[in-house]
């Protein structure tokens, strides 16, 4: 006879919560083993372990349900395995790229706010920015990242240009009263 396990059983034994394991079996991706006509309850055995920790190991290196439910519909081999883990470095390296892209644009940004703290109020002071290059880069992405990046640094300009022009005219009222 085949040794069962609960729902709450099973949740205790692998970590998963309860909620999930009945998602689980909704979505179709763990079906109990038996379910007692009686009360409803799910009953899993010892053989659907493996799949729980595969389940696990999916969602733990980022793929979606629907990719963990297309993986399971098809034989699962190394080489298979070996494929998405792949395809999953590849999306992560991509991430971080993105993360990189976006913290070095925050130390721009936090850059350019310290440096405006430096400058008193009503006081007028010119700035004078480095000389740029434009440079042709064979990857297009990194042009348009760089492109982009010009394009916030001249509105930088442009709105430092107007604080300074708003600053000019406050100091010329307060001077005419």
């Amino acid at each position: 006879m085949e040794t069962y396990f609960s729902v709450g059983e099973i949740s205790k034994l692998t970590n998963v919560p309860i909620q999930t394991l009945r998602y689980y079996d909704k979505m179709g991706l763990l079906k109990p083993a038996y379910i007692n006509e009686q009360n409803n309850y799910r009953y899993y055995s010892i053989n659907q372990f493996i799949k729980i920790d595969l389940l696990k190991q999916c969602k733990l290196i980022g793929l979606s349900l629907k990719e963990i439910e297309e993986l399971l519909k098809d034989e699962i081999t190394s080489d298979s395995m070996i494929k998405i883990i792949d395809r999953q470095r590849k999306v992560l390296d991509e991430k971080i790229k993105e993360m990189e892209s976006v913290k070095s644009y925050i130390n721009f940004l936090e850059g350019r706010i310290k440096e405006s703290r430096k400058v008193r109020e009503n006081e007028i002071f010119i700035k004078e920015n480095n000389e740029r290059v434009v440079r042709k880069l064979i990857k297009a992405s990194y042009c348009l990242y760089i492109i982009y990046f010009n394009i916030i640094n001249h509105l930088f300009i442009i709105f430092e240009a107007i604080f300074i022009s708003i600053i000019i005219i406050h100091c010329e009222i307060l001077t005419t009263w």
